[in-house]
């Protein structure tokens, strides 16, 4: 199952949430959390009984990166550690899976 798409998309989104509005006064913590958050989106999303694949939808990444920055911006990232942000990735996926659906349909 390639996940390139669904890899490429969260990370666009994780990335320009943290750096947004940043200049050069982004942190290496900030981009580690950053891809923290995409390590755990990619977890989360290979524990679902069907996990997305970039086969899924033609916009999937695209799609991704959305929800990803939506559900990123503003918020204040710190840890390194990717299960310290299975909550936000949980929600991150599911709302995913549920729009693919929905586009898809």
């Amino acid at each position: 199952m390639a996940t390139i798409l669904i890899q490429n998309g969260a990370a666009c989104g994780a990335f320009q949430a943290v750096c947004e509005d940043k200049g050069e006064a982004i942190s290496n913590i900030q981009l580690e959390a950053a891809e923290a958050v995409v390590v755990q989106i990619l977890a989360v999303n290979a524990a679902l009984d069907t996990p997305m694949a970039d086969a899924d939808n033609a916009q999937i990444g695209q799609l991704l990166q959305s929800i990803t920055y939506a559900y990123m911006k503003g918020r204040s990232f710190s840890s390194v550690t990717p299960t310290d942000y299975n909550g936000i990735a949980t929600l991150i996926v599911n709302t995913c899976v549920v729009t693919k659906t929905a586009l898809t349909s």
